[in-house]
């Protein structure tokens, strides 16, 4: 559950989200277990992040020794409570918020839900600009977008939003990439209301990554492969995938949830999933390179790269050794993170959580909104708190969040 920015023995820095409070949590109940990791590379190296297993109702900005277990049994109705440095923003009402992301200028925040519904908010106030809806998705908002869907939707298979990605190709213009569980990929232009690409996959579409040079982007599936796809044309140029011999490990055997392309080498991925199994693949291949045995990947926000390529960061779905540092060209374990070998600073908590931290998003730095006092019991914010940190979304099935470090 936590997002740590720390210097490892080779002197880099790895800035990552996702669950190491859920570690220090774990010691101390024992069953909590963590399933989401996301970038946090724009946060000063005294602030960690933090988000916590789909499992729990807490979440945690920091990460100390006497971290606090999760409290399980919420009731439905319950409100999310900040305290320490953490103060909230908004409070949105959803329903089935199952992903969320920000538009790469910051300005947007979409939300991804069960119904295959994907709401757009204003950041930092719980206005809601439109909702882009399946059928908008086949027809168009004024009925025949260039990249609609082919066909009326109506198979019967499930249609829940799985995955959201800030989409840098179209600067111009806010967009969102979007995997949905019936196996589709859409590129949505949230103006207009219409889908500028689309692929259809015959398969349970669970996550996505984007390679840092916007040429290329993955989705990965309930069939255990990795579809490679050209950013600009969509054009399907590879499916990466296991070799089929017994004696090899060299893909996935089951789901796969989450990936991560390599921050300097285009050609570069590592995923995980369901099958225990990190794989290092360079797309040009079919078959993976090197991988990682004993990891189980639960979240679609479970792995990352530290900025310099040499680190891999993965968060597992399980009862310890959740976090972990490895070795990029080796496949080496570095580190396994546990509470008692983390010197860290707590920042805050957010309690009052009915469900499970299904995804989290860093949003805009430094432009900061008075929080909303009757959010806060009546803080007042921290005045002498300068460092300029991302605000941070975070959703949860019915209540989606943003929230600020002051």
């Amino acid at each position: 559950m936590a997002s740590t920015t720390r210097k490892t023995p080779s002197k880099t820095t790895l800035s990552v989200s996702g669950a190491a409070a859920a570690a220090a949590a774990a010691a101390a109940a024992g069953k909590l277990s963590v399933t989401s990791v996301t970038a946090a590379a724009a946060f000063p190296s005294k602030h960690r992040l933090i988000s916590v297993s789909a499992r729990s109702s807490v979440l945690g900005l920091g990460l100390s020794r006497t971290s606090r277990t999760s409290v399980l049994g919420v009731p439905a109705n319950a409100q999310p409570v900040a305290d320490g440095d953490l103060y909230l923003i908004d409070c949105i009402n959803a329903k089935g918020a199952l992903s969320v992301a920000y538009t790469k200028d910051n300005k947007l925040l979409a939300v991804g839900e069960a119904s295959g519904n994907l709401r757009v908010f204003r950041t930092g106030k719980a206005e809601e600009l439109c909702c882009l809806t399946l059928g908008m998705a086949v027809r168009g908002r004024a009925g025949g977008a260039r990249g609609a869907d082919q066909g009326p939707q109506g198979s019967g298979r499930a249609v829940a939003v799985t995955c959201l990605r800030p989409w840098q190709a179209e600067p111009s213009r806010p967009t969102v990439l979007a995997a949905y569980a019936d196996g589709h990929v859409r590129l949505w232009d949230i103006k207009y209301g219409t889908v500028l690409q689309n692929a259809q996959e015959q398969r349970q579409t669970l996550g996505l990554a984007v390679s840092p040079d916007l040429r290329h982007f993955v989705s990965l599936g309930d069939d255990g492969s990795v579809f490679l796809y050209d950013a600009h044309t969509w054009q399907l140029l590879a499916k990466m995938t296991h070799s089929g011999f017994s004696d090899t490990v060299d893909g996935h055997k089951s789901r796969v949830l989450s990936g991560v392309f390599h921050p300097h080498d285009p050609n570069g991925i590592v995923t995980g999933g369901w099958d225990n199994v990190l794989q290092f693949w360079d797309v040009r291949l079919q078959n993976s390179v090197r991988h990682v045995a004993g990891t189980h990947i639960g979240g679609t926000e479970s792995l990352d790269i530290s900025p310099d390529g040499n680190e891999v960061m993965s968060c597992s779905w399980r009862n310890k050794d959740q976090l972990q540092i490895w070795d990029y060209g080796s496949a080496q374990l570095i580190e396994t993170i546990n509470p008692d070998n983390l010197q860290s600073y707590t920042v805050g908590t957010v309690t009052g959580l009915a469900h499970g931290i299904y995804s989290i998003a860093l949003g805009p730095v430094g432009a900061k909104y008075v929080p909303n006092p009757a959010l806060n019991s009546g803080r007042n914010m921290l005045s002498h708190v300068t460092d300029k940190c991302p605000r941070v979304a975070v959703c949860s099935d019915n209540k989606v969040i943003e929230l600020e470090i002051y």
